[in-house]
């Protein structure tokens, strides 16, 4: 979590302490959950496109393996 966003919950906090303590911790531990699952949702997401990446680095390895071998046996034949 970034400072900037820790400090964001604290002026929270402190405002809606005069409200009442108990809702105003209510409510920045709800904020910190939501914020910790989308943390967890953005950290699957870069997994997925980081394995997509691979995949399509293997399938264009592939793709110029089979091109360097056509052109090798058009040259043998």
């Amino acid at each position: 979590m970034k400072r900037k966003t820790i400090g964001l919950y604290l002026v929270l906090l402190i405002g809606l302490s005069t409200i009442n303590w108990r809702g105003a911790i209510g409510i920045v531990v709800l904020i910190l959950l939501y914020d910790w699952l989308f943390e967890l949702e953005d950290n699957q997401e870069q997994e997925e496109n980081q394995r997509y990446y691979h995949y399509l680095q293997e399938w264009e390895a592939e793709k110029r393996r089979d091109e360097r071998i056509k052109k090798f046996m058009e040259e043998e034949w």
